[in-house]
């Protein structure tokens, strides 16, 4: 499958969904960040087509470690909202932007780094996501409890889809990784938006 198609239905798709938010003026939480993720994201697909700060495996495979720094913005801002509608308190929400902020600094690492030092990097960043979902389950749990598929089945799953790239043991091809991730950023920072504005 052509990795270039793939990242242009990703940044058309990021494109439309950046529109949406920009002119749906659902603004719950007081600075759209529905349309902030979304364009951030946009910029992540866009920096992969240009290429030049792709990187690659030994064995020629892509390595497209910005959406990683990309996610420090795009996922901190994601925390910030969703600690906002479970009712976590100030200190909780700024520890959670930092633990975030460590998760996919080091996911960044993890992506360009190769044998122990990746795993280590992959580790730290593991122990840190840990850290945030103990800090969300201690929100509302009836608050939470409709955000916890995107927990589940989004976020839990993209160090799954990481370590199985050809960022981490190159067991799943770069298409098919690139294809599940875009799935995943759909799930987690279009329908999730979409589904917390009818709430």
């Amino acid at each position: 499958m052509n990795i270039d198609l793939i990242l242009i239905v990703g940044a058309l798709i990021f494109t439309v969904s950046s529109l949406y938010f920009a002119f749906s003026s659902r603004k719950s939480d007081g600075i759209n960040s529905a349309l902030i993720v979304s364009f951030i994201t946009l910029v992540s697909y866009l920096v992969f087509i240009e290429g030049s700060l792709v990187s690659t495996t030994t064995s020629g495979d892509p390595l497209f470690w910005t959406r990683w720094a990309g996610y420090i913005v795009s996922c901190s801002l994601l925390m910030w909202y969703i600690a906002g509608r479970i009712e976590i308190e100030l200190s909780s929400k700024v520890e959670l932007l930092f633990l975030n902020a460590i998760c996919m600094a080091s996911g960044a690492f993890a992506s360009v780094f190769t044998g122990w030092m990746m795993i280590w990097m992959f580790l730290a960043g593991g122990v840190a996501f840990v850290m945030m979902l103990y800090k969300l389950w201690q929100g509302n749990p009836e608050k939470l409890a409709p955000i916890k598929k995107y927990i589940y089945f989004g976020w839990c799953l993209f160090p799954v889809v990481f370590i199985l790239s050809p960022e981490g043991f190159g067991l799943l091809p770069t298409a098919i990784s690139l294809i599940v991730l875009l799935v995943l950023d759909i799930f987690t920072k279009i329908l999730f938006y979409l589904e917390s504005a009818k709430s």
